[in-house]
């Protein structure tokens, strides 16, 4: 990470909005300290119309209950982002409800794949019927160093 925090992503976002938002498909922003505030600040930027971001990535971040509320409300109305990264961001279950009923309360979203690792909610997750059928559990396999890895469901 380039030890981004809050204020950081805040001010990222904003010079986002006002340059580049309509090229910007890629934001890579794993392993920072990104909390609840900047996690808020990320959302709004998920529910830009004008934005062309595809792929988020938010690994090894902390995500709250709050945030998991945040971007559950940028994924009710987004419809452009396809991919998400949320690896070993120990989200509690009930944060993982909030953001699958978003997503399948969405009909126009095009997020096909969240990569979500980690060991701690791995059985909720292999024992729940996701509503959205969008989250899935990707296990590393040895030597694991591809972007996205193998599915493990």
């Amino acid at each position: 990470g380039c030890l981004l925090t809050d204020s950081s992503v805040s001010s990222l976002c904003h010079v986002i909005r006002s340059c580049c938002i309509s090229s910007l498909r890629v934001l890579d922003l794993n392993e920072n300290t990104i909390n609840e505030d900047g996690i808020k600040v990320l959302s709004t930027l998920l529910n830009n119309d004008s934005s062309a971001l595809r792929q988020l990535e938010i690994s090894s971040t902390t995500i709250t209950e709050v945030g998991a509320m945040w971007m559950s409300i940028a994924f009710s109305s987004n419809h452009f982002l396809e991919e998400l990264n949320l690896s070993r961001c120990n989200i509690s279950p009930s944060s993982l409800l909030l953001i699958d009923n978003a997503l399948a309360n969405n009909t126009e979203t095009h997020l096909r794949r969240v990569l979500l690792f980690q060991t701690a909610t791995r059985e909720v997750i292999m024992n729940k019927d996701w509503q959205s059928r969008h989250i899935f559990l990707f296990k590393p396999t040895e030597g694991y160093n591809h972007r996205w890895g193998a599915s493990g469901v």
